[in-house]
């Protein structure tokens, strides 16, 4: 936030931040089918885990107040989104009002909603497309796949999507009862609450009409007409039984009698006690269990975070944030944090392979200076792993015979490594020391497609 205020603050010297507040399950249910838009994989119960008071996202007291520590309390400009208090009961003209009143009436208003949410079926059929053609595929034709159907989904089901039951919305209303407040006595001083508490919602066992129908019938005929050719042979029986195994979680929507609520507030924070064991507390009045983790589980959290950190920075960067969370005093975290935040943020480079091969079977290892290769192999960009990947006793299968037992592959190693170019790759191999030694280094580059 510093950053953006020092940024701003070069070209402006007033602001004004305009910011509509929601009742947070009614923001989190909303988003579900957002969620569902942009690839998601996850069910309404569990997403909704999401919706705590550690979540930034869903605590308006510590956003607002990030907010004023750079711009100042004067530049919040702070609503309820409820449509009965939006001017002439239009966010449009409210919204237009908070930046000039004058404009009010006089500018084009948007012809139709945007980015509507999807009904219980679309959502379901979403899901069920994420699923099997994930967005991490490495297959082009999945994602042209993925995409097709998500336009029929996103033209067919446009509606009211599922909503958290009762008890949810009254589990995550008492969670955030005391940041709200101090939103309430900052900003809405006048109200008895920021938000009403939740009330109950008639949503009955959701029923497959005839337009549902057609329009499952729309995605089955774009699996049909652009899956030939394209489509894995498993996948066909993946994608039939995860479109009905999704349709029937929103098919059988259940009472809350039927269920435990699913959001607890230990779900995705630890506890950490000054004895530091790790062990699991179980609160039978409440039924569910809180876990507390110890300094060792944070580093193995940065253990792991390490091991895929070239695959996966986004997530390497958040397994290390947790375990800074956990130990926000040990020493080295932070630092580790911050190296995975900047692997994620940057635009990966090209991968190259080097291949060592000696010139002959007369090669003696022993010939190696280990210290001048050790300084040389430092120097590579290596995305995960080890920088030198060595090669023991292999065995060789040709068609028609059988393997070659303890066969010694003419290659001592190998290393993987990243580089802007084949020519940058190319001066790097050129400065390894064992080209001295007679030995043969094969470069290649990665295929991206």
């Amino acid at each position: 936030m510093e950053n953006v205020y020092r940024l701003l603050s070069t070209y402006f010297d007033e602001f004004k931040i305009i910011c509509y507040l929601r009742e947070q399950s009614a923001t989190c249910s909303s988003g579900y089918s957002t969620h569902m838009k942009t690839a998601g994989t996850e069910s309404l119960d569990t997403f909704l885990l999401r919706c705590k008071p550690v979540n930034y996202f869903y605590n308006y007291h510590e956003l607002l107040a990030n907010w004023e520590r750079c711009f100042g309390f004067e530049a919040l400009d702070v609503s309820i989104f409820a449509q009965e208090r939006f001017l002439n009961g239009d966010l449009f003209d409210d919204f237009t009002a908070k930046i000039n009143p004058a404009l009010v009436g006089e500018l084009n208003k948007p012809n139709g909603a945007e980015n509507e949410s999807l009904k219980p079926i679309g959502q379901a059929l979403a899901r069920a497309v994420n699923i099997t053609f994930p967005v991490k595929s490495e297959r082009p034709e999945a994602h042209e796949l993925r995409d097709r159907c998500k336009k029929v989904i996103n033209d067919a089901f446009t509606g009211k999507g599922l909503q958290p039951r009762l008890s949810t919305r009254k589990l995550i209303y008492e969670y955030f009862a005391e940041s709200n407040e101090r939103v309430r006595q900052k900003f809405f001083p006048h109200i008895e609450n920021l938000f009403p508490p939740p009330a109950e919602i008639t949503q009955e066992s959701y029923t497959i009409t005839e337009d549902d129908f057609q329009g499952i019938a729309s995605v089955f005929n774009v699996l049909k007409r652009y899956g030939k050719g394209a489509m894995l042979d498993q996948e066909y029986a993946t994608i039939c039984s995860t479109i009905f195994s999704c349709i029937d979680d929103v098919t059988k929507v259940v009472t809350d009698e039927d269920v435990t609520p699913v959001v607890t507030d230990e779900d995705v924070i630890p506890v950490v006690t000054d004895e530091d064991v790790a062990r699991v507390v179980t609160d039978d009045s409440e039924g569910y269990s809180k876990m507390k983790f110890d300094q060792f589980d944070a580093m193995l959290l940065i253990f792991a975070a390490g091991k895929i950190r070239g695959r996966a920075p986004k997530t390497a960067f958040g397994l290390a944030a947790l375990a800074l969370r956990m130990f926000p005093d040990s020493p080295g975290i932070g630092e580790k944090m911050e190296e995975f935040r900047q692997r994620s943020e940057r635009v990966p480079k090209p991968q190259f392979i080097i291949t060592y091969q000696p010139a002959d079977s007369s090669f003696d290892r022993d010939q190696v200076k280990q210290d001048e290769l050790q300084s040389w192999l430092s120097t590579l960009e290596v995305p995960e792993g080890r920088n030198l990947i060595g090669l023991g006793g292999s065995s060789i299968i040709c068609s028609g015979s059988e393997a070659a037992e303890n066969c010694e592959l003419p290659r001592l190693g190998f290393s993987i490594f990243e580089a802007e170019s084949m020519d940058e790759a190319l001066s790097i191999a050129r400065k390894c020391p064992l080209l001295e030694l007679g030995m043969t280094l094969e470069v290649s580059e990665f295929a991206t497609g």
